[in-house]
Order: C-alpha cells, then sequence, then structure tokens
C-alpha cells in the first residue's frame, strides 16, 4: 500500500490519534529547525565556526529546505 493510505488505516483504527502525533512530531521538527535556522544567522557564532563546519551546516539546510517546498508543493 501507499504511505499515505497506511496511514489513514492507522488513523482509522487507532481513533485518530496517530494523525495528532504526527501533526505534533512535525511541527516540533519545524519548531526546532527554525530555531537551528536563527543561530546560524547570528553573525557572532558564524566567525566561530570552521569553513567544514559551515558548508556542512549550509549543505544540510540547504537539503532540509529543498526537500520540504518539494514536499509541500505536492
Amino acid at each position: 500500500k501507499p504511505e499515505a493510505e497506511k496511514l489513514a488505516e492507522v488513523s482509522r483504527v487507532s481513533g485518530g490519534g496517530i494523525i495528532d502525533l504526527v501533526e505534533n512530531y512535525v511541527e516540533s521538527g519545524l519548531v526546532s529547525l527554525t530555531a537551528q535556522a536563527k543561530q546560524a544567522g547570528d553573525p557572532e557564532w558564524l566567525r566561530k565556526q570552521s569553513a567544514k563546519d559551515l558548508a556542512a551546516l549550509h549543505g544540510g539546510m540547504t537539503e532540509r529546505t529543498f526537500r520540504l517546498l518539494t514536499l509541500v508543493s505536492k
């Protein structure tokens, strides 16, 4: 079964509780990512990071952003 069908089936069986859990999990994750992005925008903090660490941070944040945009646009 496609993932959406599996989730819908679990939701029906659990009385909808799983949907609430997933929504809360996603919301918490987005709040955490927002806090991380704000920290990454602090010039003082940025100056203390190595070029290697900044490259990894940039790559990870860019990847997550585009994945999220792709999912939202579907």
